[in-house]
């Protein structure tokens, strides 16, 4: 009974969870904007731009740009910055949690007359009262039960350098950045990633001056356009 208990709490409390919660920080130099025709390219060197990782990753930065003002080149000459994008997820981080316990308690008793007993003594008929005692209950909290759970570290970085000026001096000039991070207990980036673009795309080419913290919704209708439901 008591562990039927804890999974419904848990259970209740993981539904209950309709909203997203993410850290971004961006910087960007004061022009950032002014540049907007990018190309797109993996950051880390153990993933290729044309594997389908991520192609399917890219299609969701390619959205949220595209609902910035930004424009996918059509090629290396017509490119005025290069984005590098750089996405990954940690190891289960174990967390504990206190589940409260709660049980039948008794708390005390209570007597109900039930009738009359006969009964002969000699030559005469007798009675008594009869009763009946019970036990009344309560249901209250009788303890804590703790239980592990695990959480996961999502997150991604675009960097948009100054294609041109690559091109004529070699110098990687960072025109803006945006760093995002979430913490919870989905391990799936696949599901994740969208998330992430949605809450932060409105900074890209922007500086947010801090790291700020973003909430995004299920339903939010962002996260519907950069998961292409729109």
């Amino acid at each position: 009974m008591r562990r039927l208990l804890m999974v419904v709490l848990l259970s209740l409390l993981m539904l209950s969870c309709k909203a997203f919660v993410m850290s971004v920080n961006s910087r960007a130099l004061v022009d950032a904007y002014d540049k907007k025709k990018y190309m797109l390219l993996s950051g880390d060197k153990d993933i290729e731009t044309d594997s389908l990782e991520f192609q399917e990753y890219s299609k969701y930065i390619k959205r949220g740009l595209s609902r910035k003002g930004f424009i996918e080149a059509k090629s290396e000459a017509d490119t005025e910055i290069a984005i590098l994008l750089t996405y990954g997820i940690s190891a289960p981080i174990v967390n504990q949690r206190s589940i409260p316990i709660y049980d039948n308690v008794i708390t005390g008793y209570k007597t109900e007359k039930s009738g009359r007993l006969g009964y002969s003594l000699g030559d005469s008929l007798n009675y008594r009262e009869r009763s009946i005692t019970t036990p009344t209950y309560s249901y209250e909290k009788v303890g804590y039960e703790t239980v592990n759970y695990n959480t996961y570290l999502r997150y991604l970085s675009l960097t948009a350098y100054d294609f041109k000026e690559y091109l004529k001096s070699k110098k990687e000039k960072q025109l803006w950045n945006v760093v995002v991070k979430s913490k919870g207990r989905n391990g799936d980036l696949r599901i994740i990633f969208p998330v992430l673009v949605a809450g932060s795309y409105k900074y890209y080419s922007l500086d947010s001056k801090s790291e700020i913290k973003i909430e995004v919704q299920e339903d939010d209708e962002y996260l519907n356009y950069i998961k292409g439901y729109e």
